[in-house]
């Protein structure tokens, strides 16, 4: 059997390239007084800091932010209490969302995935505050063009789960659109909330790691509580804090389950912990009472092979003992869109910072007191982790790219194209040449002639648009009639030659069995030939050959009498095609000359006259249907 028709269905994948300027969600951070950060995007530029005195919010230890994915520039914070615009001013509806600025890590604030107009909150309360209020993790959502496009909260404390531990982080799913909400809850139970197109579509329980006060809130103490948990920028880790001991576990980004925990220390107090960029080093602080324990910045190497590899990678990149005040007492510490870790002390007006996080050890090249603040602050706001991650910015920052090859629609087929980027993509079309082809997210392209076409895919986000082109992706190979029409032929012939007249054919196979470009028929029947030409298209043709007798045939009367009507003198032909007839009398006298097309008979009349009986000569010149030519002579005698 061969190929009447080829579909080619093509999944067109976005290529992506690293990019920090890509998408902005987390380039501003708000802290608790009157100034901001404004990261550039830069990999390992410091950000500008924007200081306004005017304007003073208390986060104290729960800030969370939001930016334009375009410019960067801040859209809302929260400190838990309130949501504010960029103005520093409470928005409609944006008070008593339900949480506490003491709370370690309170709210995270993301847009709802493929839309730019809901924003969702989520909110962890102070854990004391939750022996009164019970608001443990609750749900808020923002409509930014409510209010004159201020924004105004459309619905606030919808509660998720009664009890909290404060911790609260958020990451992407594998699929790079949706996001996991977790938060550590009563019990040995990290709970997930999967944030899809639609809002919260599943929830996810996982019994993993060591009791944390089964009888909360009546077994509260301040050693076990409050905690801190931090995704890794690729969704892979999840580390926890407790005033007990530090944790890291496995994340399936798929299915939300928290897995395989790891000891990594059993210190008292501590407080937070971040990745490096790349997710293969993981950071935590460790603070200390007064005259007791030690404060510490310690880093883990998460690229060893197993879990004591892990623990056993340890670095202390600096620590003292805590003697008498709170100074110089470790406290958060956070990854930033450029690349750094910043370290939070109590009581400090400078940062430390991590700027190298991804190196080993000391190489990470950690200064103390390295980035000047006009006020102190002890937390950094609490994001999305994976808007940190490269591949996040790769995500957003697309080129159209479509991973395929040059294409070819063989003979009635059509080019069928998909476009798999996810929800972001704003708006899409398609182009043949300059011209519009399409807008929807697969397009069927057919063509009818041989040649090259050009087809460009234009994507975009609300923020940019790309293209890329397949060039040449169209060549229509296929001839309807390359071997010629049926043909009927004298059987007298040395044979007919038949030739494929395809010049870019790579194979091709007669039904005689012969691999040429022609061959030579001597036998009526039906001729194949299949062919597939150098772009893989299959094709086939199909000519009919009859052989006749094709002998020329004349039947010349010898005899005929005049005056009867019904004995003319005519001649009778098969397989002739042409003659002329010419007719003597015994002197050579020309009385009658015909053709074959002239449809006359003769009478016996020569000029008006009736001839006298006698013999008359003929001669007669033909040419037969297999092109033969050739002469007949003889007598007709006239009664």
């Amino acid at each position: 059997m061969f190929l009447k028709k080829i579909l080619l269905i093509l999944v067109l994948l976005v290529a992506f390239y690293i990019d920090l300027s890509a998408q902005k969600e987390a380039h501003s951070w708000r802290f608790h007084a009157a100034f901001k950060f404004k990261f550039s995007g830069e990999l390992y530029e410091d950000p500008i800091i924007e200081n306004n005195p005017n304007t003073f919010i208390n986060y104290f230890e729960s800030p969370s932010c939001i930016s334009d994915p375009c410019t960067g520039e801040l859209l809302y914070s929260t400190d838990g209490f309130n949501i504010y615009d960029t103005a520093g001013v409470v928005i409609k509806n944006g008070d008593d969302i339900g949480g506490h600025n003491s709370s370690k890590q309170g709210p995270i604030i993301f847009p709802l995935p493929g839309n730019d107009s809901i924003y969702y909150v989520f909110v962890a309360d102070d854990i004391t505050d939750a022996f009164s209020t019970h608001h443990g993790i609750s749900l808020t959502i923002i409509n930014v063009n409510g209010d004159s496009g201020r924004g105004e909260v459309l619905s606030k404390n919808q509660t998720l789960n009664g009890l909290s531990y404060e911790g609260l982080s958020a990451v992407h799913h594998a699929n790079k659109r949706d996001i996991w909400v977790t938060a550590r809850v009563k019990g040995i139970r990290f709970i997930s909330w999967l944030v899809s197109t639609e809002g919260i579509i599943d929830t996810v329980e996982s019994f993993c790691g060591d009791s944390i006060n089964e009888d909360f809130p009546s077994g509260f103490s301040l050693s076990a509580a409050p905690l801190a948990i931090c995704f890794s920028p690729n969704g892979k880790w999840i580390a926890m804090s407790t005033r007990h001991y530090q944790d890291l576990y496995s994340f399936n980004n798929e299915t939300g389950i928290v897995s395989n925990p790891i000891r990594l220390s059993n210190r008292k107090f501590g407080e937070h912990a971040t990745f490096s960029r790349s997710s293969h080093k993981l950071y935590l602080t460790i603070k200390a009472l007064a005259g007791i324990d030690t404060g510490m910045l310690l880093q883990y190497d998460l690229s060893s092979p197993d879990s004591i590899s892990i623990v056993n990678s340890e670095v202390i990149l600096e620590s003292w003992p805590r003697l008498i005040s709170n100074e110089d007492e470790f406290y958060d510490i956070a990854l930033a869109p450029n690349g750094k870790i910043y370290v939070f002390k109590w009581q400090e007006d400078s940062l430390g910072v991590i700027n190298e996080p991804d190196k080993k050890g000391i190489a990470c090249n950690y200064v103390p007191k390295s980035f000047e603040m006009p006020y102190q602050a002890i937390s950094a706001p609490n994001f999305v982790q994976s808007y940190l991650d490269p591949e996040y910015s790769e995500k957003w920052n697309i080129s159209a790219k479509i991973h395929m090859h040059d294409s070819v629609i063989c003979k009635e087929g059509s080019l069928d194209i998909v476009d798999s980027s996810q929800s972001f993509i704003a708006s899409r079309t398609w182009l043949l040449g300059d011209s519009v082809l399409d807008t929807l997210q697969s397009v069927s392209f057919y063509s009818d002639h041989v040649g090259v076409d050009t087809i460009t895919m234009l994507v975009a986000d609300k923020c940019n648009y790309w293209r890329d082109t397949i060039s040449e992706v169209v060549y229509t190979s296929y001839n309807p009639s390359f071997i010629g029409e049926d043909t009927i032929l004298c059987e007298n012939i040395d044979g007919l030659i038949v030739r494929d007249s395809q010049t870019n054919v790579q194979s091709r196979l007669w039904s005689t069995g012969s691999l040429e470009q022609a061959i030579t028929v001597y036998e009526s029947g039906e001729y194949i030939v299949a062919t597939e030409d150098h772009w893989g298209c299959e094709s086939s043709d199909t000519i009919g050959i009859v052989f006749e007798n094709c002998r020329p045939i004349m039947f010349i009367p010898n005899a005929f009498r005049v005056n009867n009507m019904s004995s003319l003198f005519r001649v009778y032909t098969e397989n002739i095609v042409d003659y002329n007839l010419k007719i003597f009398d015994r002197y050579g006298l020309l009385v009658f000359e015909a053709k074959m097309n002239d449809s006359e008979v003769w009478d016996g009349v020569y000029d008006k006259m009736q001839v006298n009986v006698g013999v008359y000569s003929y001669h007669i010149t033909y040419q037969a249907v297999s092109g033969e030519k050739g002469n007949q002579i003889g007598n007709i005698t006239v009664l």
